[in-house]
């Protein structure tokens, strides 16, 4: 299956030549862009959009039909799907899932790791200087060298979804985390302020989603202590509106 991004109606105009199809919604009309994939012709690899910056640019996974997992992480942008490349020392495959309003990319990408297993790292690609891990040197005990960069803003700033992982390229890398909350950590999202969105699973199993301000080094627990039994924060604009999810239990019905 193919991947397509949704564009509003007045970017359908500027790519009327790419256009495939014209949706009607009552919000106004949508046009359906094929990104393709990067596999030989023939193959039935698909390709995931994974983001989108200002510029109509699009983050993704693409099948490429070779490889030893046979998917790569690529850019969409001017009509094109360029292949991103891979984390040196013996690439495996991998994916984009961010992209800046200055074309920088971040994502992960396999490698192998000891004698037959393989490790995900997460990445920063540039035009200029190809794909790199940034915490290589960037201030990161080597234990938290592996994970997903979710995505980057266009300071530079990096949120990764293991460890709470926060990369900001003047300060180096530093792990979130909050008092009376443990355990395993995830940064979802984040704004051009530097704003970050995502969870934290307490040593009780409980989840709770947080927000967390880079430039003052605070943070908030927004699950609800009285109704919310799990929540979670996914994605937040440059207003600091979040969005995500939150279990919450009824009341006892009678049986």
């Amino acid at each position: 299956m193919r991947s397509s991004i949704f564009s509003l109606g007045l970017h359908a105009a500027l790519l009327a030549g790419l256009l495939a199809n014209t949706l009607s919604a009552q919000t106004g009309s949508y046009t359906i862009i094929d990104i393709g994939d990067l596999a030989p012709a023939g193959s039935h690899a698909g390709t995931n959009a994974t983001g989108i910056n200002e510029l109509g640019h699009v983050a993704a996974i693409t099948g490429d039909g070779a490889g030893p997992l046979g998917f790569i992480a690529a850019l969409y942008r001017d009509g094109q799907l360029v292949n991103l490349g891979g984390i040196p020392g013996g690439a495996l495959g991998g994916g984009a899932k961010g992209v800046n309003n200055l074309g920088v990319v971040s994502g992960w990408g396999l490698h192998p790791w000891g004698t037959s297993g393989q490790q995900s790292e997460p990445f920063l690609w540039t035009e200029e200087g190809g794909m790199i891990n940034p915490l290589h040197g960037g201030g990161a005990p080597q234990d938290d060298w592996s994970g997903e960069a979710w995505d980057v803003n266009d300071a530079g700033q990096m949120v990764f979804t293991t460890k709470g992982g926060f990369f900001d390229p003047v300060t180096g890398f530093k792990r979130i985390s909050f008092d009376g909350v443990g355990g395993f950590w995830r940064t979802w999202d984040l704004n051009e302020d530097g704003v970050i969105a995502g969870s934290a699973f307490g040593p009780s199993g409980q989840i709770n989603a947080f927000r967390y301000d880079s430039a003052t080094d605070t943070i908030a627990n927004l699950n609800d202590p009285v109704l919310d039994h799990h929540s979670d924060a996914y994605g937040l604009n440059d207003l600091g509106d979040i969005a995500g999810w939150a279990l919450q239990f009824g009341p006892s019905q009678p049986s």
